[in-house]
């Protein structure tokens, strides 16, 4: 005896359901949803490059997965214990006499501020500023305490990611499979080309962000190297974490070396400011490179998105997320756009609904046919044994005729 299948309107109240308790789900476990995320992160970068190799060798896929998460976290590991010693190194190169820097702002700040015959007394400002910032690092003083608490925490969500991200590692493969098979039979082909174009998008970012911070940190370092810059390695990495911030990465690391290249000066025959200019053209020159040369051939067009929509999905994403959703704004903003492309040609009945890359994508293979036998050959003629069932099947179409 089978069950009598639920109505349309308990099928929208089951829906509407699941979508409000994974809301208050979200809400009540927010705590936890920015380890998760980085985990979700972690596992989704590493597939790529187990997939690749499961793909090229006989060894299983989970060994593969089991081998690659581990070195990673070696390598990761690997890194500040390598690079601390080059930033104190680099750090100990900078030679700024800070009597002198002291003495020129005590003096800016002595000398009252003229704006329209507005005296503006600084002094007050500096006294107001300087208490303010006593106030904010008082409790960082006394708060021992809970230093110790938050290193725990730490080490908990730590050993947190590191579970997730594995498991999920282990069965990336499965994932799409499974969420493929959420949908309707109908709108299966759909919800495949969707995913896919997502993950062409993820794909973009992560991998050509990887590339373009690699590229602009060695392009920044070894620019500032030649124009004489005592700590050009901490620019160049300054400009590589940078360049994960779309739009504005470009003027923080400018802003950043300038007022470096300002109070450094260089072995350059030129002074301190005419310097701090010459820099300022150089990290224009390198920006506009980024921009027209390498971004559009490393990320591709599926990341193009207007400047203003990035820098709003900016200030959205770090007042939601904090530093994960001002990195993660762009890739997100792109895969909204790809969602609401798709949603606006459904509502219009505009057809393709999907545009794969700005393109129409191929239609779907018929169920239970192959690609090779599904078109029939121009030239072929069918035989006379497979007419005559049919013709044998329809009595009605031969007797009718008078022929």
């Amino acid at each position: 005896m089978t069950s009598k299948p639920w109505s349309s309107s308990t099928k929208r109240l089951v829906v509407v359901g699941i979508v409000l308790s994974l809301g208050l789900a979200i809400i009540r476990f927010s705590q936890a949803l920015a380890p998760l995320v980085v985990a979700v992160i972690i596992a989704y970068v590493l597939n790529l490059p187990v997939s690749w190799m499961a793909r090229r060798t006989r060894i299983p896929r989970k060994l593969i997965a089991v081998v690659v998460y581990i070195a990673f976290y070696i390598v990761l590991a690997l890194i500040p214990a390598a690079l601390t010693p080059i930033l104190i190194q680099q750090i100990r190169r900078i030679d700024l006499d800070m009597l002198a820097i002291n003495e020129q702002l005590t003096r800016f700040i002595a000398q009252p501020l003229v704006v329209f015959n507005l005296s503006v007394d600084l002094s007050n400002a500096a006294t107001q500023v300087s208490r303010a910032l006593a106030d904010m690092l008082s409790p960082f003083a006394t708060g021992a305490i809970g230093v110790l608490f938050g290193i725990a925490e730490g080490v908990i969500w730590a050993i947190f990611i590191f579970v997730v991200g594995l498991y999920l590692l282990l069965d990336a493969d499965k994932i799409g499979d499974w969420f493929d098979g959420l949908a309707p039979p109908d709108y299966r082909h759909e919800v495949t080309l969707l995913r896919r174009e997502i993950g062409a998008i993820w794909n973009s970012f992560f991998v050509g962000q990887l590339i373009l911070c690699t590229v602009m940190g060695v392009t920044v370092g070894g620019a500032m190297a030649i124009l004489g810059i005592r700590s050009a390695f901490i620019l160049g990495l300054v400009a590589a974490i940078a360049e994960l911030v779309p739009n504005i990465g470009h003027t923080v690391s400018a802003v950043i070396g300038v007022a470096v290249a300002f109070l450094e000066g260089s072995y350059l025959p030129v002074s301190n400011l005419w310097f701090a200019v010459i820099v300022a053209l150089v990290y224009i020159a390198i920006a506009q490179v980024d921009i027209n040369f390498f971004i559009p051939r490393i990320i591709g067009r599926r990341m193009h998105l207007s400047p203003a929509v990035v820098i709003v999905g900016l200030i959205v994403g770090a007042s939601v997320g904090g530093v994960l959703g001002l990195l993660l704004a762009a890739p997100t903003l792109a895969s909204l756009r790809v969602l609401g492309s798709y949603t606006h040609r459904r509502l219009l009945d505009l057809e393709p609904y999907i545009l794969i890359d700005g393109k129409q994508p191929a239609p779907p293979p018929s169920p239970g046919i192959e690609p090779e036998t599904e078109r029939a050959a121009p030239s072929e003629v069918p035989s006379r044994e497979a007419v005559g069932p049919a013709l044998k099947s329809s009595p009605t179409e031969t007797t009718g005729s008078g022929r």
